[in-house]
């Protein structure tokens, strides 16, 4: 313990040392407004410093002229300030900061209408998708339901190859038709070609052939 306090670097006698106390200073306050007149006043008359007439003269004119000074610079300042804001408001600069404004606005409504186009493409791609998506389980739901429905259309379009399922639509040939397997397979042939034609043919009315 006393070799780490005297390896230390700050002397063993600081630390044994008493520390010093707060010093006290007197000071002397100002007299009160209720206090007394001092006695050493008491007879005392206060007169004014004698003043010069002729410095009293130039100290005036001197005084006249920093008035005149100053007056005129605060009315060529005022004068400066009035002419810019008239400027700003009706003169070159107001015609600058329309320009600015007009260019700004057509610039920002490109953006927008840019902006519109962007996104009205991308509700359009996920609608379509959407579209797609409903349409194939929509499809899947038709051929399982119309199964029994569309058995007795295929006698009728061996008797009658080439014709179409309702106008407008492309002519079919049922020259594979046997059974149900042959129809479904004619049609997904056709899918890519014609699926809105068939969609419209399937769900508007009833297939007739003959």
């Amino acid at each position: 313990m006393f070799q780490a306090v005297v390896r230390s670097r700050t002397p063993v006698v600081r630390f044994l040392s008493p520390r010093a106390g707060v010093l006290l200073e007197t000071v002397r306050g100002r007299k009160s407004r209720t206090d007394p007149k001092a006695k050493s006043k008491a007879g005392r008359i206060k007169t004014p410093s004698p003043v010069d007439p002729v410095e009293m003269v130039v100290l005036k004119e001197r005084f006249t002229e920093y008035n005149l000074i100053m007056r005129a610079l605060r009315m060529e300042f005022k004068e400066e300030m009035l002419r810019k804001r008239y400027e700003e408001e009706t003169g070159s600069l107001a015609e600058e900061r329309a320009k600015q404004e007009s260019e700004e606005h057509r610039s920002l409504m490109a953006w927008n209408d840019a902006e519109n186009l962007r996104l009205r493409k991308i509700r359009r791609r996920q609608r379509t998708s959407l579209h797609w998506k409903i349409w194939m389980s929509g499809l899947k739901r038709r051929w399982t339901i119309r199964k029994t429905t569309t058995l007795p259309l295929i006698k009728r379009a061996k008797q009658k190859k080439g014709q179409c399922f309702n106008k407008g639509c492309r002519p079919i040939h049922w020259e594979e038709t046997e059974n149900y397997a042959c129809l479904v397979t004619a049609a997904k042939t056709t899918l890519g070609i014609l699926y809105t034609v068939t969609i419209v043919c399937f769900q508007r009315e009833k297939v007739t052939c003959g």
